[in-house]
């Protein structure tokens, strides 16, 4: 994994290598593409990031990837499948 942040605007984007599983290859599948900046990026899916952030989470007990998930289920709620 490594990121890039643009100096002037604050904006990250972190670059994950998929892993060698098969939710990841489900999950490299439900990808999207997005226009970030004017280019072409594929980004998770939200549901995809929740995820992430909750296994994240679990290995190292880190608050910030709670705040990530409740900002994700508040500002990308309509785009998940609660069912």
């Amino acid at each position: 994994m490594f990121n890039l942040i643009d100096n002037v605007t604050g904006l990250k984007i972190d670059f994950i290598f998929r892993k060698a599983r098969r939710f990841s290859e489900e999950e490299f599948q439900r990808r999207r593409e997005s226009l970030v900046q004017g280019v072409p990026l594929f980004i998770a899916s939200p549901a995809d990031i929740i995820v992430a952030k909750l296994e994240w989470e679990k290995m190292g007990a880190s608050l910030r990837q709670m705040e990530d998930v409740t900002s994700i289920l508040k500002f990308r709620s309509d785009e998940l499948d609660f069912a």
